[in-house]
């Protein structure tokens, strides 16, 4: 299967939503009792998540007309953060991709990982390896609040205007 590297253009974004591409969640199986654990705090309505991790294999069903895995570099990551917030593109956040944006919904803060083995995403829980970047939310938004408290807003995923550059002899991981 063909590997293309994701290149940013424009138009960067950040959408709440169910199933995250890169497979990192909001939600997190707590061994002893089986009980789903929200990465948020209840009382100021505050989630956190990975937004993108470096060199993470994704499987896509059409890149340029067929099936590939697509990933971003530790370079494109820290590029999309950047123009994420030089370009303003925080003012407005939505859900599941659609067009519109959500009232009620901000990111607050942004980080990315330089040292994963002391890291604030470990003491939330999130295991994201170097490079990745992290994000946290504000929900003021009552229905959307309810819908991360259910389950059915369980992560975050970038969009914008892309470049696919086909990668040859590439070395990955398919770990999550």
């Amino acid at each position: 299967m063909d590997v293309y590297e994701i290149k940013f253009k424009e138009n960067h974004k950040v959408s709440l939503v169910k199933d995250p591409a890169i497979e990192m969640t909001l939600l997190k199986f707590n061994n002893e009792t089986e009980d789903i654990l929200y990465f948020a705090n209840e009382e100021k309505k505050i989630i956190y998540s990975v937004a993108m991790v470096p060199n993470k294999l994704i499987p896509r069903n059409n890149v340029n007309g067929k099936p590939a895995n697509v990933f971003y570099s530790a370079e494109t990551i820290e590029e999309f953060q950047q123009n994420y917030f030089r370009t303003n593109a925080n003012n407005g956040t939505n859900i599941n991709h659609a067009s519109f944006n959500t009232e009620g919904v901000f990111p607050f803060e942004s980080w990315i990982v330089a040292n994963s083995e002391n890291d604030k995403s470990n003491e939330l829980g999130l295991n994201a390896p170097n490079g990745s970047l992290i994000m946290g939310f504000k929900i003021d938004n009552p229905e959307v609040w309810q819908e991360v408290k259910a389950g059915n807003i369980d992560g975050i995923s970038v969009e914008g205007n892309v470049i696919f550059e086909q990668q040859t002899n590439i070395k990955m991981t398919k770990d999550k």
